[in-house]
């Protein structure tokens, strides 16, 4: 009964856009090969859960927008984190593959470690199937945002001369009310004031104070044992 909406946009277009936009043939290419990685990346990342799927007819994956640096996907909720996992680093890879030249040559990022590519964030809606379509979209699209603005941790990262770092946020939305994050994240995730069950976001390389995707993704396979389900029952 439950199903994820993904919303996932890249990082650092706006600044390629400003370097290379007045040059018609080269934007044109470079426009073209971003949608060819953004496509690749989808289909990655289909192959990376498809193993799970039980009946090799019906997809449990349906792509709503994708194309530029923008995926927008419905899936089957045991699905989405891998999913969305796959996504971003074959975007990275992707970018880094067919882009990486016109983005280093043209000096698109001055400072950071990592200036060969665009990075991507993501933000997870788990909702059950008969929720609203759109509540779930605007709330996938605000944890994209809060995974992005988490991700912008640095002056130079805020003024586009450094790339940020591929994360992704997720929400399970328990109940029938609807509103925006920082009103569900302060009413479900808060018991007290001074204190937040906010962990997220969840980044695709190592980050100082920061969980990885993989170490979440790790940490969630040891709670599927006996053990586990122990630990669970008193965590809930």
């Amino acid at each position: 009964d439950w199903i994820a909406i993904i919303h996932a946009d890249g990082n650092g277009l706006g600044q390629i856009v400003q370097k290379i936009g007045t040059n018609a043939a080269e934007f044109k290419k470079f426009s073209e090969n971003l949608d060819k990685v953004t496509t690749n990346a989808a289909v990655a990342a289909y192959n990376a859960v498809k193993g799970k799927l039980e009946d090799k007819v019906i997809i449990p994956i349906r792509p709503v927008v994708l194309g530029g640096d923008d995926l927008t996907v419905i899936c089957r909720a045991d699905l989405a984190l891998e999913y969305t996992k796959t996504f971003i680093e074959e975007f990275e890879n992707g970018t880094k593959r067919e882009l990486g030249e016109i983005i280093e040559q043209n000096n698109v990022f001055e400072y950071g470690n990592v200036r060969d590519r665009l990075t991507a964030c993501a933000g997870i809606a788990y909702i059950k199937s008969s929720y609203p379509f759109y509540y779930g979209y605007e709330l996938a699209e605000a944890l994209c945002t809060r995974a992005k603005k988490d991700a912008k941790d640095n002056e130079k990262i805020r003024e586009g001369k450094e790339l940020p770092q591929s994360c992704l946020m997720f929400h399970k939305v328990q109940d029938s009310f609807t509103e925006n994050y920082d009103e569900i994240s302060k009413r479900e995730l808060q018991p007290q004031p001074d204190i937040s069950f906010e962990f997220g976001p969840y980044y695709l390389k190592d980050k100082p104070k920061r969980w990885t995707i993989q170490k979440l993704m790790d940490k969630a396979a040891q709670l599927n044992g006996k053990e586990g389900n122990t630990v669970k029952s008193h965590l809930r």
